[in-house]
């Protein structure tokens, strides 16, 4: 997923990150996503895909899918202009 940082490794600390403060976990994801997306290109994007699949999972989890369809709508609509990052989107089923 990362260079450094393994999926699962990732899974784990946003799952501590999140249990301890739910907004700072949030923001702290979007940081890595929204970085990715601004580095451009499609390798890029797959990699923030892989970021949002995992924060998917745990949103569920948590029991708050409503909140996380609503968190993709906005990152979609805000990247609307991003042809190649709605297509990852698709492929990664997001």
């Amino acid at each position: 997923m990362t260079d450094r940082l393994k999926k699962e490794e990732f899974v784990q600390l946003l799952a501590t990150r999140m249990n301890a403060d739910e907004a700072t976990a949030t923001a702290w994801v979007d940081g890595i996503v929204e970085t990715r997306i601004e580095w451009r290109g499609r390798d890029h994007y797959k990699v923030a895909c892989q970021y949002l699949i995992s924060i998917r999972r745990l949103y569920q989890n948590l029991g708050k899918s409503n909140e996380w369809t609503t968190h993709v709508a906005a990152l979609r609509d805000q990247h609307r202009n991003l042809p190649a990052l709605r297509d990852e989107m698709a492929k990664a089923k997001l």
